[in-house]
């Protein structure tokens, strides 16, 4: 390539980054996906919100928050709580995807703030934050067996006056709980054993939690999953299954969301950044449309 050349590609580069940098600092608190469901932005820890999401829905008579975000972000949540016009007083239930710290890590703030709620687990994953920690694979980096390295995640008991109101629960009775917001409840064993995710039936919204994700433009399946056998093979098939919801929006916890639904409906070939991140991260991307791969 000549010099005029290169010297073209380098301001092009340079500007796509400085345009991305701009949209993700003037990322929103909250986004509005349908009327009474909407995306809380968080800062997963850094300055820029970016990476992390958060979930409100809204009935008419309370609120229902998915995951809780890391430690730092009880004050976002809060903030986006009364963005929407309500307050802390009222949040009735919360439902925790997982056990991973970037899912619970303000739970135990938003429920002192919120005496009123009660929060809700899948009883593999409520034994994990209860003191007796978890750990889990990321495939796809070097340096640990087979490519891979542990996570790992040592919890403090959960405060006594609080262990009441976290409840480790099945799957017919979280689903009792989230059924006044039009939620189904699912189990979806794979990222982690106790991962939960919730279907809208109505909106034909999929919170899949870390179950799935979005990545450089289509759905996909984890690249981390709970240290079992055949936990790998469980995340592709499960991301596989979560096609059979034929869903008009997909909203993971991690990457980018987005409210037009056609952004989430993704097929065709592989694109050669698809093709990439599977060698790189050695996980299947799945491409996920109308019930299809």
């Amino acid at each position: 390539m000549a010099k005029a050349g290169w010297i073209a590609l380098g301001a092009l580069t340079a500007g796509g980054v400085l345009l991305a940098q701009r949209a993700i600092r003037n990322q929103p608190l909250v986004t509005e996906i349908v009327a009474g469901v909407y995306a809380i932005n968080l800062r997963f820890g850094g300055p820029l919100r970016v990476g992390n999401h958060a979930y409100l829905l809204d009935n008419g008579e309370g609120l229902l928050l998915i995951d809780t975000g890391t430690v730092k972000d009880g004050g976002d949540i809060t903030a986006a709580i009364q963005q929407i016009g309500h307050s802390l007083a009222d949040l009735r239930v919360i439902v925790v995807t997982h056990w991973h710290y970037d899912h619970t890590g303000s739970l135990y703030e938003l429920l002192r703030g919120a005496p009123q709620a009660v929060a809700y687990m899948h009883p593999h994953d409520r034994e994990a934050v209860d003191g007796k920690g978890g750990s889990s694979y990321f495939y796809g980096i070097a340096g640990g067996k087979e490519g891979r390295r542990m996570l790992t995640q040592e919890y403090d008991p959960t405060p006594a006056e609080l262990a009441d109101r976290l409840i480790g629960a099945d799957t017919e009775t979280i689903g009792a709980a989230v059924a006044p917001w039009g939620l189904r409840a699912m189990h979806t064993p794979g990222h982690t054993l106790g991962s939960m995710s919730y279907f809208h039936d109505q909106q034909r919204i999929l919170f899949p939690g870390d179950a799935m994700n979005y990545m450089l433009g289509a759905a996909t399946a984890p690249f981390i999953h709970d240290v079992y056998e055949g936990g790998y093979e469980r995340t592709q098939e499960q991301a596989a299954a979560f096609a059979a919801t034929t869903p008009r929006y997909i909203l993971p916890a991690h990457m980018t969301i987005s409210s037009r639904p056609s952004e989430w409906q993704v097929s065709g070939p592989r694109t050669t950044a698809q093709r990439l991140a599977e060698r790189v991260l050695g996980v299947k991307v799945k491409l996920v449309r109308g019930g299809r791969e």
